[in-house]
């Protein structure tokens, strides 16, 4: 059984993914207008205005009823099979573009009400192209494996689209009808309300609470501020700012149980749906992930907790505390070589680190940073953490950071860039159905 001490700093561990801001030390969170431009991302890169957001946008609507048109000939003739695989994978691409431009503005201004928009409309859309296309998979499953191999041969054009195929037949057994199928698409807006409120809540509108800085200062707790906080040497800063910030999570406690329970209610509703046997066999399914992979990782991480448990009480005596609390497990040990990692610094210390994977590789990555790929600070409203993300077609992929010079901060940049270039050397050379990849292949990568 994990103590529950190494629970709280497992949770501790997890809520603390974020980053600190440009201007540290003001009292409130700087606007994004206020940081320079090439430390931000170009989304004009992938549309032009919000105006042509839109234009796109009706546009693909517009190919709702192409969709539904294939609907009964797909298992027909091989002909039909690829032309619907063509057309499918068009549109897939073009929504994927769609989809980033209002994700990406979302995640930099929460409070921004025309990228909310988007952000909404573009559900919608996805939703409704779901619906759309919902019969493909239940007629593609009709197809005898002897007529499918037959297809493949006669219509050289599906070996392009043969692996995809035998990615879908793999879902049968946890496929619906096409009726059925359309339905659920249907109501996918529904089951992210849940998550969609929390990141609002989390990341835009919690009620965070001021701090005395080192200095004596008066200082509003953000996300970044707080991750900020705990590299510290003040032991009673990184107390007061730790414990500042579960007083909004405190005050809402009620709000933040319930919406947990929506997201674990729908979880466990779509696995019973689609007969599976648990909500973790159904997340683990369609990456082709066994749960004994999972089940191994827990039962690996129970029987080494001896380590931790080392690292944990050497922490505490290296400091000299009488009990070791999560707002401890980031200081350094070594203050006197304590050193801070500004961006422009950082990048030039991951070009050079990176110099062993080759000159296209760190050409690429060089690029990437001096064309404004990552949007590197900490503003009011931007959404906490750091990751790395891309539409599979093109322009690019784009790198997430909320930034405070800590090493940290230099590690989590590289790591984002090794995704970065993952999604950009994919994109690069895969056709657009093979670009992404599992988060099991990226994390392990």
């Amino acid at each position: 059984m994990i103590n529950k001490s190494i629970i709280g700093l497992i949770i501790f561990s997890i809520i603390s993914v974020n980053t600190m801001g440009l201007f540290s030390q003001a009292k409130s969170l700087p606007k994004r207008s206020e940081i320079p431009d090439k430390y931000k991302w170009n989304l004009q890169e992938i549309y032009s205005s919000n105006d042509a957001w839109n234009k796109e946008y009706t546009a693909i609507t517009a190919e709702l009823p192409k969709i539904t048109a294939f609907k009964g000939k797909i298992s027909k003739n091989a002909k039909d099979l690829l032309a619907y695989m063509k057309y499918s994978v068009e549109i897939e691409s073009r929504f994927s573009k769609l989809f980033i431009y209002a994700a990406l503005g979302k995640d930099t201004d929460l409070n921004n009400s025309d990228f909310s928009i988007m952000y909404d409309k573009v559900l919608k859309l996805s939703s409704e192209l779901s619906a759309a296309g919902s019969f493909s998979n239940p007629e593609i499953m009709e197809i005898a494996p002897e007529t499918m191999k037959n297809f493949i041969a006669s219509e050289p054009g599906l070996k392009e689209f043969e692996f995809k195929i035998n990615s879908i037949l793999r879902l049968k057994p946890h496929t619906l009808s096409a009726d059925q199928e359309k339905l659920l698409a249907q109501l996918s807006p529904i089951a992210q309300v849940a998550s969609n409120t929390y990141n609002v809540l989390n990341d835009a509108e919690l009620p965070f609470p001021t701090v005395k800085g080192t200095d004596g200062s008066e200082i509003k707790i953000s996300h970044g501020r707080y991750r900020a906080a705990l590299y510290e040497q003040d032991r009673n800063y990184r107390r007061d700012v730790y414990k500042g910030t579960y007083i909004p999570y405190n005050q809402l406690i009620n709000t933040f149980a319930t919406l947990y329970n929506g997201r674990v209610t729908t979880r466990i509703t779509n696995a019973k749906i689609k007969n599976f046997k648990d909500p973790v066999a159904s997340a683990l399914y369609s990456d082709n992930i066994p749960v004994s992979v999972y089940d191994n990782l827990l039962k690996a991480v129970n029987e080494n907790l001896s380590t931790l448990h080392r690292w944990a009480n050497l922490r505490k005596k290296v400091l000299k505390l009488d009990e070791l609390h999560p707002y401890d497990t980031y200081v350094s040990l070594f203050p006197s070589v304590e050193k801070q990692y500004t961006y422009d610094e950082s990048v030039a210390i991951i070009l050079d680190a990176i110099k062993p994977l080759g000159e296209e590789y760190v050409k690429a990555a060089k690029f990437g940073f001096e064309n404004r790929w990552v949007d590197v600070y900490e503003t009011e409203a931007k959404r906490s953490g750091a990751y790395s993300n891309s539409s599979a077609s093109g322009p690019h992929p784009f790198i997430l950071m909320n930034w405070n010079n800590t090493m940290d901060d230099l590690f989590t940049l590289i790591h984002e860039l090794g995704h970065n270039m993952h999604s950009y050397f994919s994109e690069k050379t895969q056709p657009f159905q093979y670009r992404d990849y599992s988060i099991f292949v990226a994390e392990v990568a």
